[in-house]
């Protein structure tokens, strides 16, 4: 879906490695979001168990999977990208953001831009 094309080609765009688990789990977490921004502040609670359940794998790999992609996204990002996406949410010395503050920021942003062309609703 157009949705998905867009989601890709932002973690893409940050180096998210596409053949790490974690690729994917970020993936289902942020069109979750786009669709239901209440599961960023449930992610122990709903977003986790609901990936882990899709993958048929342990909640806390989900976790592990989107942290290790995150940071090797940060590790290898272009800091550029990085701060025009994250903005606030990047700080030298604090490093990477949390998952959850990942995957709000990139949901937000398609949810804005989706809104501002008038292709989604709510």
């Amino acid at each position: 879906s157009e949705l998905e094309e867009e989601v890709d080609r932002i973690l893409t765009m940050l180096q998210v490695p596409s053949h790490f688990k974690g690729y994917n789990y970020l993936k289902d977490a942020i069109l979750m979001t786009i669709k239901e921004p209440g599961l960023v502040n449930e992610m122990t609670k709903k977003l986790y168990p609901l990936i882990a359940e899709h993958h048929g794998i342990q909640i806390q790999r989900v976790e592990r999977s989107m942290r290790f992609a995150i940071e090797t996204a940060w590790n290898r990002g272009d800091v550029n990208i990085l701060h025009e996406l994250f903005g606030y949410c990047v700080d030298d010395r604090k490093g990477k953001p949390t998952n959850a503050s990942f995957i709000a920021k990139i949901s937000d942003k398609i949810r804005l831009e989706k809104k501002a062309k008038g292709r989604l609703t709510g």
